[in-house]
């Protein structure tokens, strides 16, 4: 599952978390995502992250994942501000991908949303 762990680093150059619980809660998060994701959807997502985990070869001779944070800040940075338009689209993509999970956790939902689920559960 090393696409995981790629998905998880660029979420933590994209949202820096504040602890280690978060973390993991969104580890947690992710991985049930995935899990749940359908078959074509997860190849392609693992292509896209695929090709951003090796395009830091050339020039860092290192793999994304190993990179430093700062160097990975660059990575991405480049990316959302790349000449290519594909660039850009498929980290948007990510960013939103990371940011509809970081808010799906419950310490992240506002407060009328977790009374609407409490007010319309069944018992």
């Amino acid at each position: 599952m090393s696409y995981l762990k790629t998905f998880l680093n660029l979420a933590e150059v994209i949202i820096p978390f504040d602890n280690d619980e978060l973390a993991k809660k969104f580890e947690v998060r992710a991985k049930e995502f995935f899990d749940n994701m359908p078959k074509d959807a997860k190849r392609m997502f693992q292509i896209i992250l695929f090709l951003l985990e090796v395009s830091t070869i050339p020039r860092y001779l290192k793999t994304f994942s190993s990179l430093s944070y700062e160097k990975r800040v660059k990575v991405v940075e480049g990316w959302i501000y790349s000449y290519f338009m594909r660039k850009r689209n498929l980290m948007n993509a990510l960013k939103g991908l990371v940011s509809l999970i970081y808010m799906s956790l419950d310490e992240n939902l506002p407060e009328d949303l977790k009374f609407a689920d409490k007010a319309c559960a069944t018992e």
